[in-house]
């Protein structure tokens, strides 16, 4: 049976990523919004990497929310 990755293959091991914390700021709003992931991964590998994009998700979401709410209330300011 055909195998795709060559003899004396061995793949490295996955980092952990277990209580990985980010935080971001907004600039414009002026806010600042942290994450972090717990310890406690049900599904191995897969479980780590979806926590994680999960958190990163979060972060970036909730600047664009908040970046685009400061800019439409400048709008407003500007032509009121």
């Amino acid at each position: 049976m055909k195998t795709n990755h060559r003899r004396s293959f061995v793949a490295r091991p996955h980092r952990d990523q277990a209580m990985f914390k980010t935080s971001a700021a907004a600039p414009l709003s002026g806010k600042s919004f942290g994450a972090s992931i717990g310890n406690d991964f049900t599904n191995g590998n897969r479980g780590m990497a979806k926590s994680k994009r999960g958190a990163k998700k979060f972060i970036r979401s909730r600047i664009r929310h908040h970046e685009n709410a400061a800019t439409r209330k400048l709008v407003h300011e500007d032509n009121a």
